[in-house]
């Protein structure tokens, strides 16, 4: 389940931050880290349903209203119900007060209970939206546990200053110490959950040492440095969050990126993607892949072809893929529920297209995982290099050997060698300057990240097949053949495309 890093309306946050009444409070600086010094019952910013429509249509003009009305009973509940309840606290970390939020059963009766952690994914200065304690609802009703939302200092009338990446992280990890300080949860089995910039907190949370029986990343940067390089945003809020940062721009880099630190995470890891993610490439998770089996660590990964940031085109299977994830490592808790609580009344969405490649570290087959991992990963670095007409790196991938069909049917199409590599960088020269010369600048060029969908690989000894389709209305196939050589790196050796079908033909 996606965290959606966008803001509510300023009538919204206001609500969700009323004085409603004060249970507790402290001002002592001096409290240890995790001490909880201020809780209040959260306040929810929506009397009906409509309420919330009307305010979300504003935002998204485009909202489908349909799968909306479907949370009808799923809100019914959350509003009304006197068996969960939602508390907005501030505990301590680093000597500030930072915000937080718990979702938890109402009477605990002396029981202890797993805790969930939901890291979210927002830059400095976001906050927990109320669509994000709706969802974790349903887990506190159904499922057995509590669920905890950090909101990181600085932020939502918090102390201090969100480093992204820097000093916050001690406020994940010391939310351990707010569990074993709380008679209801249960430290010893405790759950991380979290995309984006959340997952890079878990990351970082985990080489600091936090105690977790498991975690589940989404779609989460492993090399800052390239993920700043990539998306200027990011850049921006680190340069804004950290002073001085053009003068310690690597040591900041280092500190934020996984793939440095990968020797000190234990902790099992499901680690899920979505190809289609322009804001953080694939390729990010394949290469921490490829670092873990190396080292021996256990991990699954989930690759969802052509899907977004959020995973929302597999919304629910990547929802039972994690909540069995959890159970795999939490003992006790009850399996996924055939029918989501948030589409009470509705018919449950199957996923959109089937996650491949799926790769257990450890497993019986950790050889063949790894093909599949490694094949899909030189597949997306090509084809990226080839969206973005990068020329260099789109042409390492050839081997000596490869013949290629453009998107024609006559044979004279076929190119050989040399040849076949020198027809793509003609053709690299003519979409430059058909583009150029129509005042449309890249990249991409191509748009194949957004027009290709149902990508496959499929292992045959030393050889992958990788296909999928392009194109919109008439979507045409795309059959690419890697080689792993000898030195262990997968290069082109065929690439068919396959017209459209005609009309008919289909």
């Amino acid at each position: 389940m996606g965290l959606l890093p966008l803001s509510l309306s300023a009538a919204t946050l206001a609500l969700l931050a009323s004085a409603v009444p004060v249970l507790a409070q402290s001002r002592d600086a001096s409290a240890p880290d995790g001490q909880i010094v201020a809780q209040e019952r959260c306040a929810f910013p929506y009397r009906t349903l409509d309420e919330w429509l009307a305010d979300a249509r504003r935002r998204n003009p485009q909202l489908d209203e349909a799968a909306f009305r479907r949370r009808q009973a799923h809100f019914d509940y959350v509003t009304t119900t006197t068996e969960v309840e939602c508390l907005r606290v501030q505990y301590m970390s680093g000597g500030h007060r930072v915000t937080g939020y718990i979702v938890k059963p109402t009477e605990t009766n002396g029981k202890k209970y797993p805790v969930f952690v939901v890291v979210p994914p927002y830059h400095p200065g976001g906050r927990i939206q109320f669509l994000n304690l709706f969802n974790f609802y349903g887990r506190v009703r159904g499922q057995g546990v509590v669920v905890v939302f950090p909101a990181f200092r600085g932020n939502d009338g918090g102390e201090g200053r969100d480093e992204f990446g820097g000093g916050d992280v001690e406020d994940l990890v010391n939310l351990a110490a707010l569990a074993r300080a709380q008679p209801y949860m249960d430290a010893d089995n405790l759950f991380l959950y979290g995309g984006g910039r959340g997952g890079m907190m878990i990351y970082l949370a985990l080489i600091r040492g936090m105690p977790a029986r498991a975690a589940a990343v989404e779609n989460a940067p492993s090399d800052v440095r390239r993920w700043a390089a990539q998306d200027t945003a990011v850049l921006r809020v680190l340069q804004q969050a950290n002073s001085g940062f053009e003068r310690t721009a690597e040591e900041h880099y280092r500190a934020r990126s996984i793939l440095e630190h990968l020797e000190r995470i234990d902790t099992p890891l499901l680690i899920r993607h979505g190809s289609g993610n322009r804001r953080v490439p694939v390729s990010h998770t394949l290469e921490l892949v490829e670092r873990l089996e190396a080292l021996g660590k256990t991990y699954k990964l989930v690759i969802y072809p052509n899907d977004d940031p959020d995973i929302q085109k597999n919304d629910p299977e990547d929802d039972r893929l994690a909540h069995e994830w959890l159970r795999t490592h939490l003992p006790g808790i009850p399996p996924w529920p055939s029918q989501r609580v948030v589409q009470a009344q509705g018919t449950p969405v199957q996923p959109e297209r089937t996650p491949v490649p799926v790769a257990s570290g450890r497993g019986e087959d950790e050889a063949l995982a790894l093909d599949s991992v490694q094949a899909h990963r030189a597949a997306m670095h090509f084809l990226a290099a080839f969206d973005s007409l990068q020329w260099e790196p789109f042409r390492a991938y050839f081997a000596p050997d490869v013949n290629t069909f453009p998107n024609r049917s006559d044979e004279a199409g076929r190119r050989e060698g040399r040849d076949a590599i020198a027809g793509w960088e003609q053709f690299f020269r003519e979409v430059r300057a058909n583009r150029a010369s129509r005042g449309q600048p890249g990249p991409p060029y191509l748009d194949i990240g957004r027009r290709m969908r149902d990508l496959r690989v499929q292992l045959a000894g030393a050889a992958a097949v990788v296909s999928f389709l392009l194109g919109d209305d008439a979507p045409s196939r795309r059959t690419l053949v890697f080689r792993r050589d000898p030195d262990g790196a997968w290069r082109l050796i065929h690439l068919h495309a396959s017209p459209a079908p005609q009309a008919g033909q289909r």
